[in-house]
């Protein structure tokens, strides 16, 4: 195998080119592939033919996939592969509701969050649709010595939906929504896989701030979500058929863009992969 790496930021990204996932691959190709995810946070395979089964054994290279949360967005053919598509969106006005609208990362209400999505481009627009991600690792990096101070030792508690959010969510019942998971976690997260800290905001789910009034909580969630997202280190992802997209919701978020033509397709496998309960900063050695 002849495996070309070809960097798509400074700070995130890389673009993988002579690897068919498809196939079998000994180990030491495995653990290679693996680094490149750690080390690169957003790593992007051209040119993949999967079934769903192919794309299921790819994803697996990296980790073990846990199920989709919401059985109608699984593929009835092969249920441990789940979709995202714009046929089945809803029409606000002129414009579509679009899952993964605004800078996220996956359930991170889950008491053991997916440590990774995995997306595989089936039907994409002409222009647009496009998927960007943001370093929360390098914006960590980026922060005050004294903002590193406040922030360490914070809590956030994640719920299905924040009280303050104004994305739309696929809508629960009240019995289905008090059985959705809800879990407290550090501001900073540090990654055991490359041994560093990154911002773990998600204004979308967070309820609160351990300790803070809620005004105060929500101001810090704010501030620190627009340092993380303001675009500094950004990548974004023109897609095309055949891409395979593979991030670290520990290190990155990342939003769907809504600039295409709502009337062409845009259809893309997905799975999600079983993560560790997100761990904060280490303690010092005296």
């Amino acid at each position: 195998m002849t495996m070309q790496v070809r960097p798509l930021t400074d700070t995130l990204g890389a673009e993988i080119i002579g690897v068919d996932l498809a196939q079998p691959l000994d180990d030491v190709h495995k653990r290679e592939l693996y680094r490149l995810f750690v080390d690169n946070a957003v790593v992007v395979f051209r040119d993949q033919h999967f079934t769903p089964q192919q794309f299921a054994a790819a994803a697996e290279i990296f980790g073990e996939i846990i199920p989709e949360q919401f059985p109608n967005y699984r593929l009835p053919e092969f249920p441990t592969v789940s979709f995202l598509s714009n046929s089945d969106l809803e029409k606000t006005g002129k414009k579509r509701a679009v899952r993964g609208e605004g800078f996220h990362t996956d359930h991170s209400n889950y008491e053991a969050p997916p440590k990774a999505t995995i997306l595989y481009g089936i039907d994409i627009p002409t222009s647009g649709g496009d998927t960007e991600f943001v370093s929360v690792q390098a914006a960590y990096d980026d922060l005050s010595a004294q903002t590193k101070q406040l922030i360490a030792g914070l809590r956030a508690t994640h719920a299905y939906k924040s009280q303050r959010d104004q994305h739309k969510s696929t809508v629960l019942s009240a019995d289905a929504l008090a059985k959705t998971p809800s879990a407290r976690h550090p501001l900073a997260r540090f990654n055991p896989d490359n041994g560093r800290l990154g911002l773990f905001v998600n204004p979308g789910r967070v309820t609160g701030i351990d300790g803070m009034e809620e005004d105060a909580a929500f101001d810090l969630m704010d501030k620190l979500y627009a340092h993380a997202t303001r675009g500094r280190h950004l990548y974004r992802h023109v897609w095309r058929k055949g891409d395979m997209v593979l991030w670290d919701n520990r290190s990155v978020l990342h939003q769907a863009t809504t600039d295409y033509d709502m009337e062409e397709r845009r259809y893309l496998y997905r799975v999600l992969l079983k993560g560790e309960v997100p761990l904060p900063a280490p303690r010092q050695a005296a």
